[in-house]
């Protein structure tokens, strides 16, 4: 239907054009192929998460700290889902292209990241049933996930001393 394909033919040259000092045009053309199987906005699933914060008492000193999570967390297969100043929230298990269990991965990212940065970070992880997908609105959106009881396991976080980590959630 030529001419009502128009639209989707220019959004796919943006995105192309976009991406392409990142991609080879075959992958990009995988990853539009797959984007069906992509998340939906807010589809209900058991999330498994870790929540870390980093030494925080000088701004120049946690940023370092923070980069070096960040990058732990990349490496060990976890996805970076929000940062807030020395806060991360890292989720696991939320995408296709993961392919080991999520709580191995939490468990091994917790322990890298105590034997790395030791009394510099506190770590609280766990898994709950979420929403993980599309939030915002028209002049800002994210891919996100929400966890219920975020503020608890916040909580029980900042209860937690540096240099240790506690399970939170459903365990």
């Amino acid at each position: 239907m030529w001419p009502f394909d128009w639209k989707e033919r220019r959004e796919r040259r943006w995105l192309l054009r976009a991406f392409s000092p990142y991609l080879s045009k075959d992958r990009f053309d995988g990853l539009m192929a797959e984007a069906s199987s992509f998340p939906r906005p807010m589809e209900s699933k058991e999330i498994h998460f870790l929540l870390l914060q980093v030494r925080d008492d000088d701004a120049d000193e946690a940023r370092p700290l923070v980069v070096e999570a960040v990058a732990t967390a990349c490496d060990r297969g976890g996805v970076v889902e929000c940062m807030m100043s020395s806060f991360v929230l890292v989720t696991f298990g939320l995408y296709a292209w993961e392919q080991r269990p999520p709580a191995e991965l939490m468990a091994e990212l917790a322990g890298a990241l105590l034997e790395r940065m030791g009394s510099n970070i506190r770590i609280a992880y766990g898994r709950a049933r979420g929403l993980h997908g599309l939030l915002g609105s028209e002049k800002r959106f994210a891919h996100t996930a929400l966890l219920p009881g975020f503020g608890r396991y916040t909580a029980t976080l900042l209860s937690t001393d540096f240099g240790s980590r506690v399970v939170v959630g459903d365990g």
